[in-house]
């Protein structure tokens, strides 16, 4: 084998190895995406996560359709005193958001909850 030849291999050789660990990552990127959508979330796990992602306190949760497929309305009570209402797919992905302001019967929810 000639030097030429040994130079071309070894560069081959290192194009390969530079490639590999991109593909992995990009293989298991695909993997765990397939994963997490295929088992939808119960309804404690979705408060849970809703919780986790905006903060408060979570007001109620409701089993609700969006768009032919399972998700929930969750309300959360934040920190400044609003309602924020949240539609979640049970593959955990939020669909809509709005936010509420307080009224007398949230006030009075907040009350009960603080004692």
């Amino acid at each position: 084998m000639t030097r030429r030849e040994r130079q071309h291999l070894t560069f081959r050789g290192r194009a390969i190895s530079l490639l590999i660990p991109k593909v992995v990552a990009i293989m298991l990127g695909i993997l765990l995406s397939l994963s997490v959508s295929a088992a939808p979330l119960s309804a404690a796990q979705a408060a849970k996560k809703a919780q986790h992602q905006y903060g408060g306190q979570v007001l109620d949760i409701k089993q609700v359709r969006s768009n032919n497929s399972t998700a929930y309305r969750i309300k959360l009570l934040q920190p400044s005193g609003r309602v924020k209402v949240l539609i979640m797919s049970a593959q955990g992905r939020i669909l809509s958001t709005e936010k509420k302001s307080t009224d007398r019967k949230n006030a009075a929810k907040r009350k009960t909850l603080r004692n």
